[in-house]
């Protein structure tokens, strides 16, 4: 097997994994949004061609279930979300135009 995976690693542990592996990583797993952009992260596996796959990508659902979320606002419920359906005339889920427009 010559493809890695990898999941939540944070750039000192990839270099890490540059440095010593046999097989360089293909892929990172990591939650990512608009709430957690992790833009230096992000610019060191482009760095490295490491392809990005996000989970999470609606946000921090889980915080906004458990009551933890501080105030912040679910990003299907943003305002931004809202008036970009309004924009283009959708009635659709705000999901569906978050999705397109992200």
């Amino acid at each position: 097997m010559t493809d890695s995976i990898y999941s939540n690693c944070r750039g000192a542990l990839i270099r890490d994994i540059l440095t010593y592996a046999r097989y360089e990583p293909q892929v990172l797993q990591v939650e990512l949004h608009p709430y957690l952009t992790q833009e230096p992260l992000v610019n060191l596996c482009k760095t490295f061609g490491i392809a990005i796959t996000a989970y999470s990508s609606f946000g921090p659902q889980s915080y906004l279930e458990l009551g933890v979320d501080k105030g912040v606002v679910g990003l299907l419920e943003h305002d931004d979300v809202i008036a970009i359906g309004k924009a283009y005339k959708k009635s659709k889920p705000p999901a569906i135009n978050y999705i397109r427009n992200v």
